[in-house]
């Protein structure tokens, strides 16, 4: 069986929530929304570990959020979150995974399914990642005006995890460590590397500001 690795990517202050502590960290129900999105992972039979990034500030902050759960210890987040993900690529490197998922730690209510088809795709495929399709018109705005409607045809939001042979997007951290890109995936496309798709859930969302938040309260 495949060595699956979960880098779970909970460096960030979230300062959009505009809250005292960073997000992943906030209440929801009983335990804190990183508690929730660990579990999701620990809970599956698939999963051989999981590590994650954290800023050196939120050490206690984290201890406290993962209560019982038992995984690998965390390390240290880097300036940006590219810079986090390849900190925990080199520090799992030693363990010899096959694949790796790598999710935000804000985003609590990713599936068995989603996990179940990236895991699928990735016997087959280098990389994967999960999408969903855009149902709102979509507007181009310039100097603060709408310039032009864009179709919405083969248009579609990404979420995570995104699924990736290990050795794969391990390299390409380390090629494009000096180059900003907006999630993991985008060196894939980089290189020209195909990344395909499997389907994702509207509740797969990552919570980013207070109208998120309380939306997430609203599920659980």
């Amino acid at each position: 069986m495949s060595k699956i690795i979960v880098i779970i990517v909970a460096a960030g202050k979230g300062n959009r929530m505009e809250s005292e502590i960073p997000k992943q960290y906030l209440p929801l129900k009983d335990k804190a929304i990183l508690h929730h999105t660990i579990s999701a992972f620990t809970n599956h039979p698939k999963i051989s570990d999981i590590i994650c990034v954290i800023a050196k500030d939120d050490l206690n902050l984290y201890q406290k959020a993962i209560l019982d759960l038992k995984i690998l210890p965390p390390i240290f987040g880097g300036k940006e979150r590219q810079d986090s993900v390849r900190l925990a690529l080199e520090k799992i490197q030693d363990l010899k995974p096959d694949h790796v998922l790598i999710h935000d730690g804000a985003r609590p209510f990713v599936t068995k399914k989603i996990i179940d088809d990236l895991i699928l795709k990735l016997e087959e495929k280098k990389a994967a990642i999960p999408t969903i399709s855009i149902s709102d018109t979509i507007k181009k705005v310039e100097n603060n005006s709408i310039s032009k409607t864009i179709s919405r045809e083969n248009l579609y939001l990404a979420q995570t995890p995104q699924a990736f042979k290990y050795q794969l997007i391990s390299d390409l951290h380390q090629k494009y460590q000096n180059q900003k890109f907006t999630d993991d995936a985008s060196l894939c496309e980089k290189e020209k590397i195909t990344v395909s798709m499997i389907s994702g859930d509207v509740n797969n969302f990552k919570i980013t500001n207070k109208e998120d938040y309380e939306r997430a309260r609203k599920i659980y």
